[in-house]
């Protein structure tokens, strides 16, 4: 897994991310086996989780 640091913040993320958007206006039950499947691969090549609040998104 490649790292890298987050703009001048001292953090070092994967450089490999998830977007959601594919995921808008869809049932938590038809997202969350896809989610999972993402997620448990992600591990294994040591992906690190960030999980932002639920709309981040500006209005």
């Amino acid at each position: 897994m490649e790292y890298r640091m987050l703009g001048r913040t001292g953090i070092k993320v994967s450089a490999i991310g998830i977007g959601g958007e594919g995921f808008e206006n869809k049932s938590y039950e038809d997202c969350k086996p896809i989610i999972d499947c993402a997620k448990s691969k992600c591990y294994d090549i040591g992906y690190q989780e960030v999980k932002p609040r639920d709309d981040y998104r500006s209005k």
